[in-house]
Protein backbone atom coordinates (compact mmCIF):
# COMPACT_ATOMS: atom_id res chain seq x y z
CA UNK A 1 0.00 0.00 0.00
CA UNK A 2 2.78 2.48 0.92
CA UNK A 3 4.69 1.52 -2.22
CA UNK A 4 1.64 2.17 -4.43
CA UNK A 5 1.06 5.57 -2.75
CA UNK A 6 4.74 6.47 -3.23
CA UNK A 7 4.54 5.56 -6.94
CA UNK A 8 1.38 7.66 -7.39
CA UNK A 9 2.91 10.66 -5.58
CA UNK A 10 6.10 10.33 -7.64
CA UNK A 11 4.06 10.28 -10.87
CA UNK A 12 2.11 13.40 -9.81
CA UNK A 13 5.34 15.19 -8.91
CA UNK A 14 6.92 14.31 -12.28
CA UNK A 15 3.82 15.47 -14.20
CA UNK A 16 3.65 18.71 -12.23
CA UNK A 17 7.36 19.39 -12.69
CA UNK A 18 7.10 18.58 -16.40
CA UNK A 19 4.15 20.97 -16.82
CA UNK A 20 5.99 23.69 -14.88
CA UNK A 21 9.03 23.30 -17.12
CA UNK A 22 6.82 23.48 -20.24
CA UNK A 23 5.05 26.59 -18.92
CA UNK A 24 8.40 28.22 -18.14
CA UNK A 25 9.72 27.41 -21.63
CA UNK A 26 6.52 28.83 -23.15
CA UNK A 27 6.88 32.07 -21.20
CA UNK A 28 10.50 32.34 -22.37
CA UNK A 29 9.40 31.81 -25.99
CA UNK A 30 7.17 34.89 -25.78
CA UNK A 31 10.32 37.01 -25.44
CA UNK A 32 12.34 35.31 -28.18
CA UNK A 33 13.33 36.97 -31.44
CA UNK A 34 12.92 35.48 -34.93
CA UNK A 35 14.56 36.13 -38.29
CA UNK A 36 14.96 34.52 -41.70
CA UNK A 37 18.57 33.42 -41.79
CA UNK A 38 19.03 32.00 -45.28
CA UNK A 39 17.70 30.10 -48.25
CA UNK A 40 19.50 26.94 -49.35
CA UNK A 41 19.08 24.18 -51.94
CA UNK A 42 17.04 26.47 -54.23
CA UNK A 43 15.82 24.66 -57.34
CA UNK A 44 13.53 25.72 -60.19
CA UNK A 45 11.99 22.84 -62.15
CA UNK A 46 14.72 20.59 -60.75
CA UNK A 47 17.55 22.95 -61.79
CA UNK A 48 19.85 24.23 -59.04
CA UNK A 49 19.64 28.03 -59.20
CA UNK A 50 21.16 28.77 -55.78
CA UNK A 51 24.10 30.81 -57.09
CA UNK A 52 22.43 32.23 -60.21
CA UNK A 53 21.56 35.93 -60.22
CA UNK A 54 19.75 36.41 -63.54
CA UNK A 55 17.90 34.43 -66.18
CA UNK A 56 20.73 35.07 -68.68
CA UNK A 57 23.21 33.25 -66.39
CA UNK A 58 21.35 29.92 -66.70
CA UNK A 59 22.89 27.42 -69.14
CA UNK A 60 20.99 26.61 -72.34
CA UNK A 61 20.43 23.02 -71.19
CA UNK A 62 18.89 24.20 -67.93
CA UNK A 63 16.81 26.86 -69.70
CA UNK A 64 15.40 24.06 -71.87
CA UNK A 65 14.44 22.00 -68.78
CA UNK A 66 12.77 24.99 -67.11
CA UNK A 67 10.98 25.99 -70.34
CA UNK A 68 9.67 22.45 -70.86
CA UNK A 69 8.23 22.36 -67.35
CA UNK A 70 6.59 25.76 -67.88
CA UNK A 71 5.04 24.64 -71.18
CA UNK A 72 3.70 21.53 -69.46
CA UNK A 73 1.86 23.80 -67.00
CA UNK A 74 4.13 23.55 -63.98
CA UNK A 75 7.06 25.45 -62.50
CA UNK A 76 8.05 23.79 -59.23
CA UNK A 77 10.25 25.66 -56.78
CA UNK A 78 11.90 23.88 -53.86
CA UNK A 79 14.18 25.20 -51.15
CA UNK A 80 15.00 25.15 -47.47
CA UNK A 81 14.26 28.29 -45.48
CA UNK A 82 16.26 28.45 -42.26
CA UNK A 83 14.50 30.45 -39.56
CA UNK A 84 16.70 31.50 -36.65
CA UNK A 85 15.35 31.95 -33.13
CA UNK A 86 17.34 33.91 -30.54
CA UNK A 87 16.60 33.65 -26.81
CA UNK A 88 17.62 36.70 -24.73
CA UNK A 89 16.13 35.14 -21.57
CA UNK A 90 17.87 33.53 -18.62
CA UNK A 91 16.12 30.18 -19.17
CA UNK A 92 15.65 27.79 -22.10
CA UNK A 93 12.74 28.53 -24.44
CA UNK A 94 10.95 25.96 -26.57
CA UNK A 95 8.24 25.60 -29.17
CA UNK A 96 6.52 22.42 -30.28
CA UNK A 97 4.75 23.44 -33.46
CA UNK A 98 4.79 26.28 -35.96
CA UNK A 99 2.08 27.22 -38.45
CA UNK A 100 3.55 29.33 -41.22
CA UNK A 101 2.63 31.29 -44.34
CA UNK A 102 5.38 32.30 -46.76
CA UNK A 103 5.08 35.52 -48.74
CA UNK A 104 7.14 36.55 -51.77
CA UNK A 105 6.85 40.33 -51.98
CA UNK A 106 3.13 40.65 -51.17
CA UNK A 107 1.91 37.34 -52.62
CA UNK A 108 1.49 34.10 -50.68
CA UNK A 109 3.52 31.26 -52.20
CA UNK A 110 3.29 28.49 -49.60
CA UNK A 111 1.93 27.54 -46.20
CA UNK A 112 2.32 24.66 -43.81
CA UNK A 113 2.92 23.38 -40.32
CA UNK A 114 6.01 21.91 -38.74
CA UNK A 115 5.82 19.86 -35.56
CA UNK A 116 9.55 19.75 -34.99
CA UNK A 117 10.29 20.69 -31.36
CA UNK A 118 12.94 23.38 -31.06
CA UNK A 119 14.69 24.31 -27.81
CA UNK A 120 16.57 27.60 -27.74
CA UNK A 121 19.38 27.94 -25.16
CA UNK A 122 19.25 30.84 -22.70
CA UNK A 123 21.48 33.91 -22.62
CA UNK A 124 21.33 34.92 -26.29
CA UNK A 125 21.52 31.34 -27.57
CA UNK A 126 20.13 30.57 -31.01
CA UNK A 127 18.50 27.63 -32.74
CA UNK A 128 17.57 27.00 -36.35
CA UNK A 129 14.15 25.81 -37.45
CA UNK A 130 14.49 24.60 -41.06
CA UNK A 131 11.35 24.76 -43.20
CA UNK A 132 11.19 22.73 -46.40
CA UNK A 133 9.30 24.73 -49.01
CA UNK A 134 7.76 23.23 -52.14
CA UNK A 135 5.42 25.23 -54.34
CA UNK A 136 4.40 25.60 -57.97
CA UNK A 137 4.69 29.18 -59.23
CA UNK A 138 2.91 28.41 -62.52
CA UNK A 139 -0.19 27.36 -60.58
CA UNK A 140 0.04 30.40 -58.30
CA UNK A 141 0.88 33.04 -60.92
CA UNK A 142 -0.41 31.45 -64.14
CA UNK A 143 -0.64 34.73 -66.05
CA UNK A 144 3.04 35.61 -65.60
CA UNK A 145 5.66 34.91 -68.25
CA UNK A 146 8.40 32.32 -67.72
CA UNK A 147 11.06 35.03 -67.48
CA UNK A 148 9.03 36.93 -64.89
CA UNK A 149 8.51 33.80 -62.76
CA UNK A 150 12.17 32.80 -63.05
CA UNK A 151 13.24 36.29 -61.99
CA UNK A 152 10.90 36.02 -58.97
CA UNK A 153 12.74 32.89 -57.89
CA UNK A 154 16.19 34.32 -58.56
CA UNK A 155 15.40 37.43 -56.52
CA UNK A 156 14.22 35.48 -53.44
CA UNK A 157 17.72 35.54 -51.97
CA UNK A 158 20.95 37.41 -52.57
CA UNK A 159 24.26 35.74 -53.50
CA UNK A 160 24.90 34.77 -49.87
CA UNK A 161 21.46 33.14 -49.56
CA UNK A 162 19.93 35.94 -47.47
CA UNK A 163 16.19 35.95 -48.22
CA UNK A 164 15.70 39.49 -49.52
CA UNK A 165 12.08 39.34 -50.72
CA UNK A 166 10.58 36.73 -48.41
CA UNK A 167 8.42 37.26 -45.34
CA UNK A 168 7.38 34.43 -43.06
CA UNK A 169 4.18 34.77 -41.07
CA UNK A 170 4.77 32.47 -38.10
CA UNK A 171 2.43 31.22 -35.39
CA UNK A 172 4.36 29.24 -32.74
CA UNK A 173 2.69 26.71 -30.44
CA UNK A 174 3.74 25.35 -27.09
CA UNK A 175 2.42 22.23 -25.40
CA UNK A 176 1.39 22.38 -21.76
CA UNK A 177 0.42 18.97 -20.46
CA UNK A 178 -1.53 17.53 -23.38
CA UNK A 179 -2.84 20.88 -24.62
CA UNK A 180 -1.33 22.67 -27.61
CA UNK A 181 -1.54 26.44 -27.20
CA UNK A 182 -1.04 28.79 -30.21
CA UNK A 183 0.45 32.25 -30.08
CA UNK A 184 -2.37 34.74 -30.75
CA UNK A 185 -1.97 35.96 -34.32
CA UNK A 186 1.07 35.71 -36.59
CA UNK A 187 4.56 37.18 -36.22
CA UNK A 188 5.97 38.76 -39.41
CA UNK A 189 9.52 37.44 -39.74
CA UNK A 190 12.06 39.00 -42.10
CA UNK A 191 15.86 39.12 -42.22
CA UNK A 192 16.30 41.21 -39.07
CA UNK A 193 15.49 39.82 -35.65
CA UNK A 194 11.98 40.71 -34.52
CA UNK A 195 10.37 39.84 -31.20
CA UNK A 196 6.78 38.93 -30.59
Amino acid sequence: MKTRLLVILTCIAVMTTSSCVQIQQALQLAKCEFRLKDVSNLTLAGVNVQQIESWSDISLTDVAKITLAYKQGTLPVNFKLNTEIRNPNSATAALNQLDWILMLDQGQIAEGTTTQRVEVPAGGGTAIMPLTISTDLKKLFGGESLTSLANMVLSMADASGKPTKLTLKAKPYIVVGSTSIPYPGYINVKTDFVSQ
